[in-house]
């Protein structure tokens, strides 16, 4: 886009979320996000009520925040970004750092905002998340230790996940916890999202680039492969045992089981022909296997909270 057609205001905004953020697949994800968590706090807690303001303002704070994390990142990796993709709105100089920072001031007010609406729990675990993504901004304060540490690096990351999931999961405020089991949980969906995190950096040779952070770079494509399925055959197992556990239907473990063959049909068709468009149906199977992780998860959890 030239200087004199560079666009300002909501458009500019506008269309960095089209690029960087598409909104409608963030919010189903951030929804299916917070009501398997939110309903799994109401296996535990059969007293509170479930409500629809709290699923929606939930949704949303979880929304905000995942939007502020995309923000600190273009922060973080922008002298890394304008050299590898120099197609992108910021790279161009088509929207500014100084832009986002306005809009992230605007996403974190509202993030406090929703927070204090949503009570004590809420705020004080926002504030964990936030110094923590604070901490992902500057990489921990030891950013070269990381970068030359990928597992390390991606494990510190995919952390925040189950910390985000507390929001829901205490808004029902839960009494009668079965560790066993709230502890599979959570530990599953760090194990679903680094599937999929590994999965959107599975590249082939043709990909890869001198600033490429990719998983196949760094571990090889084998071994990338086989990590991300032993990752996905734990977090498949860990919550068939939740369901298991909690008396859903056995239909909500066979769902989680197929998602999982699809993914293992996609590794497997690009570790043996790796090319460009495998790898797309690589990254797009990892992203169907994590969001029908909390859908399925979401929808079992309900069920069961209205026997």
């Amino acid at each position: 886009m030239a200087d004199n057609a560079k666009p300002s205001g909501i458009k500019m905004y506008a269309l960095y979320s089209k690029e960087r953020f598409p909104v409608a697949p963030a919010l189903v994800f951030a929804a299916a996000l917070y009501c398997s968590s939110y309903f799994l706090g109401g296996l535990f807690s059969p007293e509170s009520p479930q409500h629809i303001s709290e699923i929606i303002l939930g949704s949303i704070l979880v929304f905000l925040i995942t939007f502020h994390l995309r923000i600190f990142d273009e922060h973080k990796d922008y002298k890394k970004d304008i050299i590898a993709h120099p197609e992108r709105m910021l790279s161009r100089g088509d929207i500014t750092l100084s832009d986002l920072r306005k809009l992230l001031l605007i996403i974190i007010a509202l993030e406090i905002a929703v927070g204090f609406y949503l009570g004590v729990y809420t705020l004080v675990i926002w504030a964990i998340i936030f110094f923590y993504t604070f901490l992902m901004l500057k990489e921990f304060f030891v950013p070269g230790f990381l970068n030359r540490h990928m597992g390390i690096y991606l494990l510190s990351h995919q952390i925040l996940v189950p910390i985000v999931l507390l929001l829901g999961f205490f808004q029902r405020k839960p009494s009668n916890i079965d560790i066993l089991s709230a502890a599979a949980f959570f530990t599953a969906s760090l194990g679903s999202f680094i599937t999929y995190e590994i999965s959107r950096k599975t590249w082939p040779e043709e990909k890869e680039h001198e600033f490429a952070d990719s998983y196949t770079k760094f571990w090889g494509r084998p071994a990338t492969v086989l990590v991300n399925q032993l990752t996905a055959v734990f977090s498949t197992c860990a919550l068939v045992f939740v369901f298991a556990s909690a008396g859903a239907s056995i239909i909500s473990s066979g769902v989680q089981a197929g998602l999982y063959m699809l993914f293992l049909a996609a590794d497997l068709m690009f570790l043996k022909k790796p090319v460009l468009k495998r790898s797309k149906i690589v990254e797009g199977a990892g992203a169907l296997y994590t969001i029908g992780f909390y859908l399925n998860s979401a929808i079992a959890f309900y069920i069961i909270c209205q026997r």
